[in-house]
């Protein structure tokens, strides 16, 4: 789960968590710069430690890399304020869009061919199987599961070349050239 948005109380405590555990509100020991829960000594959490990542100074925790694909981040730069970090998202993956046929079919074949009629959101531009499919650039909605088409950038025309399936929870389970 992200950091609050702005407007909400937001904690330094929090951010380490999210910098960390990828969710604010993960109650799993913080690691200190040993490797140590900050519980017992190895390490103190400060705000440069959590804005600038990789530049840690002992006996700050250290920090994943900061995020830059969240659709809000810290710029790093001093002076670090808390306010930077409204809305990040230490996990967020940056979605493709890809033209798609998106009404189901009864077998996979009947997807090929077919003109593209929407966008549909991958996280990366070969889709692949196991990953997730969404409906909407902001990742809030998924296809009901069925058979589909997609058209591979660069192609020729908006006909779909490829056939991929998805399950109920939008993850895909094959997908096949056309």
């Amino acid at each position: 789960m992200a950091c609050p948005a702005s407007g909400n109380s937001i904690s330094l405590l929090g951010i380490c968590r999210e910098k960390q555990n990828d969710d604010y509100t993960d109650t799993t020991a913080i690691q200190g710069g040993q490797g140590g829960n900050v519980v017992g000594g190895n390490g103190t959490i400060s705000l440069e430690s959590c804005c600038t990542s990789g530049s840690n100074h002992s006996p700050q925790v250290v920090m994943e890399a900061t995020n830059t694909s969240s659709p809000s981040y810290p710029n790093g730069s001093a002076p670090h304020g808390m306010a930077e970090f409204y809305s990040y998202d230490h996990d967020y993956v940056a979605r493709v869009g890809k033209p798609v046929y998106d009404v189901a079919q009864p077998k996979g074949v009947f997807a090929c061919g077919q003109p593209t009629n929407n966008t549909w959101y991958f996280p990366d531009p070969s889709p692949a199987v196991n990953d997730q499919v969404y409906t909407s650039a902001t990742g809030t909605g998924t296809p009901s599961a069925g058979k589909y088409g997609y058209l591979n950038i660069g192609s020729v025309g908006d006909d779909t070349d490829y056939r991929f399936e998805v399950d109920s929870n939008g993850v895909i389970t094959s997908v096949n050239q056309c």
